[in-house]
Protein backbone atom coordinates (compact mmCIF):
# COMPACT_ATOMS: atom_id res chain seq x y z
CA UNK A 1 0.00 0.00 0.00
CA UNK A 2 1.17 3.43 -0.37
CA UNK A 3 1.82 6.05 2.01
CA UNK A 4 -1.28 8.25 0.78
CA UNK A 5 -3.94 4.78 0.42
CA UNK A 6 -2.84 4.52 4.53
CA UNK A 7 -3.58 7.99 5.54
CA UNK A 8 -7.00 8.03 3.57
CA UNK A 9 -7.84 4.91 5.43
CA UNK A 10 -6.59 6.09 8.81
CA UNK A 11 -8.99 9.21 8.00
CA UNK A 12 -12.07 7.25 7.06
CA UNK A 13 -11.70 5.04 10.36
CA UNK A 14 -11.54 8.70 12.50
CA UNK A 15 -13.99 10.11 10.53
CA UNK A 16 -16.06 7.02 11.16
CA UNK A 17 -15.87 6.66 14.73
CA UNK A 18 -16.72 10.15 15.55
CA UNK A 19 -19.49 10.19 13.42
CA UNK A 20 -20.75 6.82 15.23
CA UNK A 21 -21.66 8.97 18.49
CA UNK A 22 -24.02 10.98 16.67
CA UNK A 23 -26.17 8.43 15.02
CA UNK A 24 -29.33 7.46 16.43
CA UNK A 25 -29.62 4.57 17.95
CA UNK A 26 -32.40 1.90 18.46
CA UNK A 27 -31.93 1.00 22.03
CA UNK A 28 -34.29 0.65 24.54
CA UNK A 29 -37.50 2.42 24.42
CA UNK A 30 -37.58 4.79 27.07
CA UNK A 31 -40.96 4.58 29.79
CA UNK A 32 -43.68 7.48 28.63
CA UNK A 33 -43.60 10.42 30.78
CA UNK A 34 -46.67 11.26 32.63
CA UNK A 35 -48.30 15.07 32.91
CA UNK A 36 -50.76 13.61 35.04
CA UNK A 37 -48.91 13.17 38.43
CA UNK A 38 -50.48 12.81 41.95
CA UNK A 39 -49.46 15.36 44.62
CA UNK A 40 -47.57 12.48 46.21
CA UNK A 41 -45.49 12.11 42.85
CA UNK A 42 -45.00 15.70 43.19
CA UNK A 43 -44.02 16.19 46.49
CA UNK A 44 -41.37 13.24 46.13
CA UNK A 45 -39.63 15.53 43.18
CA UNK A 46 -39.08 18.19 45.29
CA UNK A 47 -38.88 17.39 48.93
CA UNK A 48 -37.34 20.31 49.83
CA UNK A 49 -40.06 22.41 48.98
CA UNK A 50 -41.36 24.66 51.67
CA UNK A 51 -45.41 24.71 52.28
CA UNK A 52 -47.92 26.87 54.31
CA UNK A 53 -49.39 24.53 56.77
CA UNK A 54 -53.40 24.58 57.34
CA UNK A 55 -54.92 22.95 60.38
CA UNK A 56 -58.14 20.72 59.16
CA UNK A 57 -61.05 20.94 59.89
CA UNK A 58 -61.08 24.35 61.25
CA UNK A 59 -58.28 26.11 58.53
CA UNK A 60 -56.22 27.88 60.70
CA UNK A 61 -52.53 28.39 59.80
CA UNK A 62 -50.33 26.39 61.44
CA UNK A 63 -46.53 27.19 59.86
CA UNK A 64 -44.60 27.00 56.98
CA UNK A 65 -42.36 23.85 56.58
CA UNK A 66 -41.28 20.64 54.57
CA UNK A 67 -43.27 17.62 53.93
CA UNK A 68 -40.59 15.51 56.52
CA UNK A 69 -40.58 18.17 59.17
CA UNK A 70 -44.48 18.73 59.18
CA UNK A 71 -44.84 15.10 59.31
CA UNK A 72 -42.29 14.99 61.83
CA UNK A 73 -44.01 17.97 63.68
CA UNK A 74 -47.97 16.24 63.87
CA UNK A 75 -46.12 12.80 65.27
CA UNK A 76 -44.39 14.67 68.27
CA UNK A 77 -48.00 16.38 69.00
CA UNK A 78 -50.51 13.19 68.21
CA UNK A 79 -48.21 10.54 69.20
CA UNK A 80 -49.40 8.91 65.64
CA UNK A 81 -47.81 8.26 62.50
CA UNK A 82 -48.75 10.97 60.09
CA UNK A 83 -48.14 10.61 56.32
CA UNK A 84 -49.62 11.53 53.25
CA UNK A 85 -51.71 8.49 52.46
CA UNK A 86 -55.57 8.17 52.36
CA UNK A 87 -57.26 6.23 55.16
CA UNK A 88 -56.38 8.02 58.37
CA UNK A 89 -57.71 10.78 59.85
CA UNK A 90 -57.15 14.26 57.69
CA UNK A 91 -55.29 16.71 60.14
CA UNK A 92 -53.17 19.26 57.68
CA UNK A 93 -53.47 20.47 53.89
CA UNK A 94 -50.51 22.48 52.57
CA UNK A 95 -50.62 25.05 50.01
CA UNK A 96 -47.85 26.35 47.39
CA UNK A 97 -49.24 30.09 48.67
CA UNK A 98 -50.15 31.75 51.84
CA UNK A 99 -53.28 33.43 50.31
CA UNK A 100 -56.35 33.25 52.54
CA UNK A 101 -58.92 32.32 51.40
CA UNK A 102 -57.24 29.61 49.22
CA UNK A 103 -57.03 30.54 45.89
CA UNK A 104 -56.94 26.73 44.66
CA UNK A 105 -56.69 23.16 46.18
CA UNK A 106 -54.56 22.32 48.44
CA UNK A 107 -51.18 20.57 47.11
CA UNK A 108 -50.46 18.21 49.55
CA UNK A 109 -52.47 16.13 52.57
CA UNK A 110 -51.50 14.81 55.80
CA UNK A 111 -53.33 12.12 57.47
CA UNK A 112 -53.01 10.42 60.93
CA UNK A 113 -52.83 6.63 61.24
CA UNK A 114 -54.92 6.25 64.66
Amino acid sequence: MQRLSISLLALALATSLSLSGIAKTSGAAKPPVSNNTSSSEASKNNKWALYYWYTYPDDTYFDRQTISMEELEWYIMLGVYVDQTPGGTLVARGYGTQNYPHVGYALIYLYAHY
